[in-house]
Parts: structure tokens; C-alpha cells; sequence
């Protein structure tokens, strides 16, 4: 149920026996930590959730493959790891060959969206605040909050961000494409009177008068919503972002 499993606990971990110099205690600390890990879970939708466990694990093999940790990281390698998801080598269609440029360099172009470069960011810049949050409380370390600052948030990881954002703010990204009235209509007319095709129906038409989220039409009931003589009604919503 918890974020990061087991894998982002042991990355802590390791840091509690440098520390205090009881390398016994750290098991311990490491179940601790994946308890705290859970209670996250808890403060944020499921879609949320969903993303950072994926960006974690985005960012724990390119930390892997790199040789370095993911807990605690450095402004530099943050920066780097921004800039290998932001752009990848170029490649030539016809020879299937890297292309490059005549000082012998190789051609980039853009990899992932600069939203999506962006969400890693906030995912990195979240698992070093629960981090430091976590070895101050649970393993007891007297942590200097004047002195810690997060490598997510400092002048050299937004330099970066910000250079991206310049060389790639002209790329527009892909939007999906709306779900318009004719789509309602062809979802009517797909589906027929069976009880399983008519809460579709009621799910595809809820969702679009009234902009509801995914998230917020699954927790609906019958008794959320109100209905008016002209047929029109209204829908209490329990839970929204």
C-alpha cells in the first residue's frame, strides 16, 4: 500500500548507522521508516501516489545505473538526471546511426515534456523532505533545519529546470483530444439497455455535465444526487483534489 516499498526505506536506512554508530539499530528504523512511508500514502490521492511511485522508480535506476544514491542526492547529480530525462540523442531514420554534429558532439533532441521533467522534480524534491523529516523523528538524529536544504530546491537544480524550460518552451506538448457532446452521443448509441451499459452510460454522462474527475465520480451514490422537475439535477460531490 505504501509509496516506495522496501526499496526507498533501505535507502535511508543506511544513513542512521552512519550516524548514531549503532549499525543494530537500523533494521529497526528501516520498518519504521516504511510505516511513515504508508501514512503518506494516506495524505494524497491515489493518482498522486500512483505518479511518484513511478517517477521513485524512473529515478532509482537512473541513480543505479549511475552509481549513486537516491537518498541523499546532490544538486549536480539532480541536475544531471534533469537533463538525461529532458533530452536523449538524436537518430538517424535511414542508418539507424546517433547522429552528430561537426565537432564530433551528438545531436539532442527533446526526450520527455518539460511538465513531465518538471514532475520528477517535485517527486525528488518530496522523497528528501519526507526523508529528512523521517531520520530526524524516527531515528532520533538532533537534525540542524537551519543548515539542511533540500538538493531539489537549490539555485543550481532551478538553473537547470529554468534552461530546459528555454531551449524546449517553443516544443508545444500533446494534449488529449476533449471529450466532446458527439462522443457522449456515440457512447449512447454503442451502448444498450443492459445494466452494465447503462451505468456506463450514467458514469460517461455524469462526468461530462459535470466535469467531475475520475477519482470523484467513482464515490457517487444514489443518494448524492438531487433531481429537478425540468430534468435537469444536481450532484453533491463527497470527496474532490
Amino acid at each position: 500500500m505504501f509509496i516506495y516499498g522496501e526499496s526507498m526505506a533501505k535507502q535511508v536506512g543506511p544513513q542512521i548507522s552512519d550516524m548514531n554508530a549503532q549499525g543494530e539499530r537500523s533494521p529497526l528504523v528501516v520498518r519504521e521508516i516504511q510505516e511513515r512511508l504508508e501514512e503518506e500514502v494516506l495524505a494524497f490521492a491515489e493518482n498522486t501516489t500512483r505518479a511518484r511511485k513511478a517517477d521513485h522508480a524512473i529515478y532509482k535506476a537512473w541513480c543505479d545505473e549511475n552509481n549513486v544514491p537516491v537518498v541523499p542526492s546532490t544538486p549536480e547529480q539532480i541536475k544531471d538526471f534533469l537533463w538525461a530525462m529532458a533530452e536523449t540523442p538524436a537518430v538517424d531514420k535511414n542508418t539507424g546511426e546517433i547522429k552528430t554534429a561537426k565537432d564530433g558532439s551528438f545531436v539532442l533532441k527533446q526526450n520527455k515534456s518539460v511538465a513531465t521533467v518538471e514532475r520528477y522534480l517535485s517527486t525528488i524534491k518530496y522523497l528528501h523532505e519526507v526523508s529528512n523529516e523521517i531520520l530526524t523523528e524516527v531515528a532520533d538524529i538532533a537534525a540542524d533545519n537551519q543548515k539542511y536544504r533540500n538538493p531539489a530546491d537549490t539555485r543550481r537544480v532551478r538553473t537547470a529546470l529554468r534552461a530546459i524550460k528555454m531551449k524546449y518552451r517553443g516544443k508545444s506538448q500533446r494534449q488529449a483530444a476533449p471529450f466532446n457532446i458527439s462522443m457522449i452521443e456515440s457512447l449512447m448509441d454503442y451502448y444498450g439497455e443492459s445494466i452494465r451499459d447503462c451505468l456506463y452510460k450514467a458514469i460517461a454522462s455524469t462526468g461530462y455535465d459535470s466535469m467531475m474527475r475520475c477519482s470523484e465520480i467513482v464515490v457517487v451514490q444514489v443518494e448524492h444526487i438531487e433531481y429537478a422537475v425540468d430534468g435537469s439535477g444536481t450532484v453533491w460531490v463527497p470527496f474532490h483534489k
